[in-house]
């Protein structure tokens, strides 16, 4: 999946402000990415170009899918109005959706996505060029 033109899902933290089987998002995050051996690294944020550390999980969305996903990010960078932002190559975002997720009986085989960046999505962010203090938003 590519890694612009995600958006935060507004109104997902008062509609669901944890996740009802992994309490707050960024545990449902990590259960998630050790599934299968598979350890996904949750110290930095998700925002390219940010390096604060990841302490929550955002509810996000990109343009071109009508999936709401969770990846991890700093307050900052979650905390930011409906920009669009890019996520950095190699992150791993997770459905939000418990029924097909953690609460699921089977897992679907597209519960962990990982980001693909080319250089197109990071041109994109740069010349967005605003910057608040977490990653480039545009």
């Amino acid at each position: 999946m590519k890694a612009s033109d995600w958006k935060h899902v507004h109104g997902s933290s008062e509609k669901s402000p944890e996740c009802e089987n992994c309490g707050p998002w960024i545990k449902h995050w990590k259960k998630l990415c050790i599934l299968d051996g598979v350890k996904a690294d949750a110290q930095k944020c998700a925002v390219y170009d940010c390096n604060n550390p990841a302490s929550e999980g955002a509810h996000i969305r990109n343009s071109n899918v009508n999936i709401n996903y969770i990846a991890p990010m700093c307050d900052k960078c979650n905390s930011t109005s409906n920009d669009s932002f890019t996520l950095k190559d190699k992150t791993v975002i997770v459905l939000a959706n418990v029924s097909k997720s953690c609460g699921a009986a089977k897992l679907s085989s597209d519960v962990r996505v990982t980001i693909e960046a080319t250089t197109n999505d990071y041109d994109k962010a740069k010349r967005g060029q605003k910057k608040d203090g977490g990653g480039y938003f545009y």
